[in-house]
């Protein structure tokens, strides 16, 4: 699947309805990137309640987010060889990580990562949250919006888990850290 990083102007939301192995997923899962003069814009959404860490609090960075509802998004250099991840709980916490290589971690530039801002809304009809990468961080990582892989994940329905992704999934277990199956975005 395509995705596309629109540049600050406003577009409907792309929604993703089918999981991991192909099931349907009602109510899907709905994200945007918008790329703004502050940097790199990811809203996301579900109509549908969340379960969220319980430490988890506005704006702050949280650990093992992905153990609850959560959505996702990975960028990577344009030859894959590093990629940052990106959590985002349903009430605005965040996570981060930059990779050297598939779940090789690279710590120093990890500690670097900081976020613009975040917002969450939960409830039980449903949640809507987003974050602001700012453009300085993705050139500090060698990460250009504009020339890059990308992907769009999301974990809901813990503690069952689905698993859902822009990526193109193979027949495997669930594994996001697949840099080599992102699209190169489309920039409107």
């Amino acid at each position: 699947m395509q995705v596309t990083i629109h540049r600050q102007k406003e577009q409907c939301f792309y929604e993703l309805g089918r999981e991991w192995y192909g099931r349907e997923v009602t109510p899907p899962y709905r994200y945007r990137l918008t790329l703004t003069d502050a940097g790199l814009l990811f809203e996301a959404g579900r109509a549908e309640a969340a379960a969220i860490h319980p430490d988890a609090k506005l704006g702050c960075f949280q650990e093992e987010l992905w153990r609850y509802d959560v959505a996702e998004f990975f960028i990577a250099n344009a030859d894959a060889s590093r990629y940052l991840e990106m959590n985002l709980s349903p009430n605005g916490a965040w996570w981060g990580c930059v990779f050297s290589a598939p779940r090789v971690v690279d710590a120093a530039a990890s500690a670097l990562l900081r976020v613009g801002q975040t917002s969450g809304c939960a409830s039980s009809d449903g949640w809507n949250a987003s974050l602001l990468l700012p453009k300085d961080v993705l050139e500090s990582l060698g990460l250009s919006p504009e020339n890059c892989r990308l992907a769009v994940c999301s974990v809901l329905e813990a503690p069952e888990y689905i698993y859902l992704t822009t990526a193109d999934a193979c027949d495997t277990q669930p594994d996001f850290h697949r840099p080599d199956l992102w699209s190169q975005p489309i920039l409107n």
